[in-house]
């Protein structure tokens, strides 16, 4: 048995150009650590907050919900701010992504990135991607509920909450996407599945002062850590200069 640590919060110190990077649903801060420090190297302040729940055995990951999370978000951006920095741009990976444009269509945003975020996701595709971090989090303490079709159905009835919350997260978000002003970044990976490419392009052609829209040939969902990272971690550079003065 692995003994569980949550993880911590990344805060890296440069300018008074804030970036607030947020992780995937169900992973952790690894997401974006490379990332930040790659920005930092260019002098950039970064922030990544942990979410609650997240990297936890799975009974404590589903007594927190999306709301919980953008309230980490919201905390980062606040965090952010109260560290001196007047421009702050907001990135993030799927849910990160998500949960970067509910801020940017809230907050004082310079610029917003988004990886890997789909338009809509029903709620068995949420849970899909439960299962694999619950059998994860069983294997590293030891067991295997799983492992059953009846402790699938009790682990689908326990999220049921999580999942639908999700999904009407999501379709809130998009539904309000006209509030947001800042300059966007849209990116997705060619070998992830064809809802990110399609809700890429819906939100540039819904988003008139979307910036950019880029495709990465060799990467999947995990943008920031795949294939083409040095090639995505340029772009976001390159947008970011362009976009915090």
């Amino acid at each position: 048995m692995i003994k569980i640590v949550a993880p911590k919060p990344i805060y890296l110190n440069g300018s008074n150009k804030g970036v607030l990077l947020l992780h995937s649903f169900t992973s952790t801060v690894r997401d974006v650590k490379a990332l930040a420090e790659f920005l930092n190297q260019h002098n950039y302040t970064c922030y990544a907050p942990a979410y609650q729940g997240h990297g936890l055995a799975i009974d404590e990951f589903l007594k927190y919900d999306v709301d919980d999370w953008f309230n980490d978000a919201l905390s980062g951006y606040r965090y952010l701010q109260q560290q001196g920095c007047q421009h702050i741009a907001v990135l993030g990976v799927s849910l990160g992504g998500i949960l970067s444009l509910r801020i940017s269509e809230q907050c004082e945003i310079s610029a917003c990135i988004t990886m890997s975020v789909a338009s809509e996701r029903p709620v068995d595709a949420i849970f899909n991607r439960i299962v694999p971090y619950a059998k994860y989090m069983e294997r590293l303490a030891g067991e295997n509920h799983l492992e059953t079709l009846e402790g699938l159905e009790c682990l689908k009835q326990k999220s049921a909450h999580l999942t639908e919350n999700f999904s009407n997260f999501i379709r809130q978000t998009m539904d309000q996407i006209q509030q947001i002003k800042a300059p966007i970044a849209l990116l997705y990976g060619k070998l992830d599945a064809p809802i990110y490419q399609q809700s890429a392009e819906h939100l540039y052609q819904q988003l008139s002062q979307a910036k950019l829209i880029k495709e990465y040939p060799n990467t999947g969902h995990l943008m920031t850590l795949g294939a083409d990272k040095q090639q995505l971690y340029q772009d976001i550079l390159n947008f970011l200069d362009e976009n915090l003065t």
